[in-house]
């Protein structure tokens, strides 16, 4: 779970100058499926004429993300690592009839990577893309917590997305780090006019051995990167 907000820090996603030219980016579809009835009315539009622009408005929301994330996942040194592609944003009631117990389960969190899995509804899994869902606890203390996840499944990579959190980048970024095998790193004490690592989280570095500057992926962290990028790349070619 990241929560870059939560850190304080207003960090520019801006390249720096002198970046190195970089070799041409891996593609990797990218599914976004919104798991809960809770993100469907939040806007507050009704009819018709409303669910379309609240449609239209979540899909343009995720098809940001990928924008920014395509700028924004590479190394320090400049080495964009994967192209993403938005193939499609699925809606609540698009899905919630699905026979898929991993809808139901996506509310509650036990068993839901093993229902995943079994999933072979393409609304809900897509076998050979990144998985993005949006999703609310059952349980309303747990709500409060706004808490993301990104995992690295035996089937593929996938994230969960605190309906909340669906609107920050930060978080979006920081899970889908986490599906490619990043797990959280120490950015504290931070020098000045560097910025917290995208990665970084203040609990970590209580027990954290090594300290990690800079927005983008260290050369430790783009090497894990790469490693999922290969590892997917051919658990896809056999789904």
């Amino acid at each position: 779970m990241g929560l870059f907000r939560d850190l304080g820090v207003a960090a520019s996603l801006a390249v720096s100058p002198g970046m190195v030219a970089a070799a041409e980016p891996v593609d990797f579809d990218l599914n976004v499926v919104i798991m809960t009835p809770k993100f469907q009315g939040e806007s507050g539009q009704k009819g018709a004429d409303g669910r379309q622009r609240r449609d239209a408005a979540v899909r343009e929301r995720f098809q940001s993300h990928v924008e920014r994330l395509n700028e924004e996942f590479r190394s320090e040194a400049g080495e964009p690592l994967v192209r993403f592609h938005l193939k499609a944003v699925t809606l609540w009631r698009e899905i919630k009839d699905s026979p898929c117990e991993a809808v139901a389960l996506a509310r509650r969190s036990e068993n839901f990577a093993p229902a995943l899995k079994a999933c072979d509804d393409a609304r809900v899994r897509r076998p050979r893309a990144v998985n993005v869902y949006v999703y609310s606890p059952w349980i309303s203390e747990e709500d409060k917590k706004i808490t993301s996840h990104g995992r690295v499944g035996s089937f593929g990579p996938y994230t969960m997305i605190h309906w909340r959190n669906h609107h920050d980048f930060e978080t979006f970024w920081h899970e889908i780090g986490h599906a490619f095998g990043l797990p959280h790193v120490c950015s504290s004490p931070r020098p000045e006019g560097t910025h917290w690592n995208i990665m970084a989280t203040p609990d970590t570095c209580k027990t954290a051995k090594t300290i990690t500057h800079g927005f983008h992926f260290d050369e430790k962290q783009t090497a894990k990167v790469k490693e999922h990028i290969a590892r997917y790349q051919q658990m896809f070619t056999t789904q």
